[in-house]
């Protein structure tokens, strides 16, 4: 099985819907998200599905069948993909920027803000100040915020991080942050 593919069997049985019905049916039974551009699906309709016990990976094989999107799953993301000569020259794999957010003691900050600029695409630390973002590569950096803290921006890579956030009232001009 796929690596990031639900092991829950999932049963769906129907003819001439549309794709957006297909995604928000996997949404609403799963922790999967899906990324694409709006004119990619736009008007993919006609999709006929009979899956009985099935996982994400075969309701999306029928769904897609003989339309011309493709997919990929990545951890917890359904990327969706208009298949042409140009969208494949021009593909960009994902981003995946993961870690820890910390204060200059090595303690967790839980509930600090790590987002990429100018867009909502962004998530508050977990009780350990875990995160993770995924994205499609940008230059925009991910900024990295908390009350009483200085504010971070660190470009967006893949890989694993530690970002340390200091106290507004030291004078640092650096964000400190490794690749773990």
């Amino acid at each position: 099985m796929e690596k990031g593919v639900r092991k829950n069997p999932y049963k769906k049985d129907r003819e001439g819907g549309s794709l957006t019905q297909v995604m928000d049916f996997v949404k609403q039974r799963s922790d999967y998200y899906f990324l694409y551009k709006d004119n990619d699906i736009k008007n993919t309709k006609g999709i006929n599905v009979n899956v009985k016990n099935g996982t994400i990976k075969q309701l999306l094989d029928q769904a897609l069948a003989g339309k011309n999107i493709s997919y990929s799953i990545e951890n917890k993301t359904i990327t969706l993909r208009k298949n042409n000569v140009t969208s494949q020259k021009a593909e960009k794999k994902i981003v995946v920027m993961f870690g820890k957010v910390i204060d200059k003691a090595g303690v967790p900050i839980p509930g600090a803000s790590v987002f990429v600029k100018g867009t909502q695409n962004g998530m508050s630390t977990d009780i350990d100040g875990k995160f993770e973002i995924t994205s499609l590569p940008t230059s925009k950096p991910i900024v990295v915020s908390f009350i009483g803290m200085q504010t971070r921006e660190i470009p967006l890579k893949n890989g694993e991080y530690n970002v340390v956030l200091v106290d507004r009232q030291t004078r640092r001009t650096s964000c400190r942050f490794s690749k773990l």
